[in-house]
């Protein structure tokens, strides 16, 4: 990823999650190896440059979830609440939160897109395989040390970027995209690969661009600062309206809308039993955060079991089955750990 300008508000951030886990900046800066100054010369302003693979890399040491969840986690909880905060000239000076948002932020892969890719590869008389080989050897963006990368230019009111990005996808990537296999990707990615096709069509590489972000925007990808100007908008209409404001509800895309729904109606039933017994409601959800600082994979597996299918069952086999299920948990804890309350036995 391209090196960016180490601002005050990137370096709070990573203060502020920082302390928020206790890790001390020694820690933090053996864990991406790096000297043991090197986190508290971040946050005392004495780097003024940053390569945004270090700052993933930090942001890997400090959210010690999978690599999904982490990203979802540095979307939500980092890039969104940032932006919201930010003015549209904010948003143009904080490069590394515009980069970072479009190789992270996945965008639906849909169907127009799809017969865009196979359209102009074949007519480019290319295999999937092959059309591959041409994005890892596009020789207009060699750097000087011979290294196969595109320029990663973030135009149309974000700062251009004359740093680069690597593109290694998969042999089959493209022929998985093509086939359904491969349903999400991020804007950089897309990017790339349209832009490729562009090319080959003759197209120079400005046009190319800019043909590129026309046919993104249109098919449900936009930018961080494209969505950053949307919210910053109508933020305050929706305010004094007293409207509910969902991000995603302001450009919203197929996937990240539907998990925007879903999580909402989640909530209002934590908030149904919140309403019915607060105390029982504060003790469950507190386990459940417990859990899934613990282990957030196999918390969201549990999750996906089809407890829905049991809606037939009558209250009494309901209670044997959590009964029975306590006591197989309990069987896998170690001896050594404390059983909480919450894993007694209880009617």
């Amino acid at each position: 990823m391209p090196g960016v300008r180490m601002t005050v508000l990137l370096r709070d951030i990573i203060k502020v999650e920082r302390k928020k886990r206790s890790i001390s900046t020694i820690s933090l800066s053996t864990l991406i190896g790096k000297g043991k100054a090197y986190i508290s010369q971040i946050e005392s302003g004495k780097i003024s440059g940053i390569d945004l693979n270090i700052i993933y890399d930090i942001f890997k040491g400090l959210i010690d979830m999978p690599s999904a969840a982490r990203n979802e986690y540095i979307i939500n909880n980092i890039l969104d609440k940032a932006t919201n905060k930010l003015s549209k000239d904010d948003l143009r000076r904080e490069e590394w939160l515009n980069i970072l948002d479009m190789n992270l932020r996945l965008f639906y892969i849909n169907d127009i897109l799809r017969e865009i890719i196979i359209q102009k590869r074949t007519s480019a008389n290319l295999t999937p395989e092959e059309f591959v080989l041409h994005i890892k050897r596009n020789t207009d963006h060699l750097n000087t040390d011979g290294s196969n990368q595109l320029s990663a230019k973030a135009t149309n009111d974000i700062a251009i970027i004359g740093a680069s990005i690597r593109f290694e996808f998969p042999d089959d990537f493209i022929e998985r995209i093509e086939n359904g296999s491969v349903k999400t990707i991020s804007y950089i990615d897309m990017q790339c690969i349209l832009e490729n096709l562009l090319r080959l069509e003759g197209i120079n590489p400005f046009d190319s661009t800019e043909e590129a972000k026309i046919i993104l925007k249109n098919n449900g990808f936009s930018t961080l600062f494209e969505r950053g100007t949307v919210v910053n908008n109508d933020f305050n209409q929706n305010i004094s309206h007293d409207n509910d404001l969902t991000y995603y509800d302001l450009y919203p895309t197929k996937l990240r809308k539907e998990h925007a729904d879903t999580v909402g109606e989640i909530i209002e039933g934590f908030e149904f039993i919140r309403d019915k017994d607060i105390a029982f409601a504060n003790k469950r959800i507190t386990q459940l955060l417990k859990s899934m600082q613990s282990d957030i994979s196999f918390v969201y597996a549990i999750f996906g079991l089809p407890f829905d299918k049991l809606e037939t069952l009558d209250f009494e086999t309901k209670n044997k089955l959590l009964l029975e299920m306590k006591k197989l948990l309990k069987s896998y804890i170690p001896d050594s750990a404390i059983m909480s309350e919450d894993y007694k036995d209880e009617d």
